[in-house]
This record gives C-alpha cells, structure tokens and sequence, in this order.
C-alpha cells in the first residue's frame, strides 16, 4: 500500500509509517463517527483518513442536539471522535449516554482537521 503523495509527508511522522493504518486493521476498525459543527474540518479529515484506509465507512455529524441518528452513530461506530471546540454541549453529552462502554471515543481538543488526526494517531500509537 502507498501513500499519497498529496499529504505524504504533510501529516507526522508516525501517520507516515503506517502505524496509523496498522491499528485499525489490527483493531478490526470498519467504522469511524466525526462529529463537530466544522464540518470543513470534518470532511477534510475524512478525506485523509480515506485515503490511508479506503474500505473505512466514516460519517460526519453536526446536529446540535440529540437526534435519532446521532444516536444509531453513538452506538454503532467503533471509533467515534468528538470535535469538543466545536461542538454543542446537549449533543456531546447525548454522544457519551449512548456510547457503548466497550467502543472508543475520543475528544479532539481543537476545531480544525490536524485536531481530529492527532487524538486518534495519539490513541493509536
């Protein structure tokens, strides 16, 4: 598998040498929840991720309160990170209710892209 020369080194070191894509394939990892109210950075982070791994199924939410799709995403997706700069506290606290204790979450403490890669590289390395 080779990285796209796009962001090949545009990223850190650690997403550049596989680490980042050998976790979630070790970790069975099929399906990734992005919820912030930056749904630039949302997308643009989804867009990164897609390429390193093609077959991962990642949805993007914003909705600022609990809605019946953000609860089927709280519980259904294996990782599942919160934007927390950019987000409404009625949506993050319905995220966490209904999160499975046995699925990731992680809370990406900035609003850009960089943010969303860096918890979950800093959770998988």
């Amino acid at each position: 598998q080779k990285w796209p020369k796009t962001w090949q080194n545009s990223i850190t070191p650690s997403l550049t040498n596989y680490i980042f894509c050998d976790i979630f394939e070790k970790l069975k990892i099929k399906t990734l929840a992005i919820y912030s109210l930056t749904e630039s950075a949302s997308k643009q982070a989804s867009e990164i991720i897609k390429k390193m791994i093609p077959n991962i199924k990642i949805t993007i939410n914003k909705d600022k309160v609990g809605t019946n799709p953000l609860k089927s995403l709280a519980k259904n997706a294996d990782i599942f990170v919160i934007a927390t700069s950019s987000a409404k506290h009625a949506a993050t606290t319905f995220i966490q209710n209904n999160r499975p204790k046995d699925k990731m979450t992680y809370f990406a403490a900035g609003r850009g892209y960089s943010s969303i890669l860096r918890v979950i590289e800093e959770q998988c390395v």
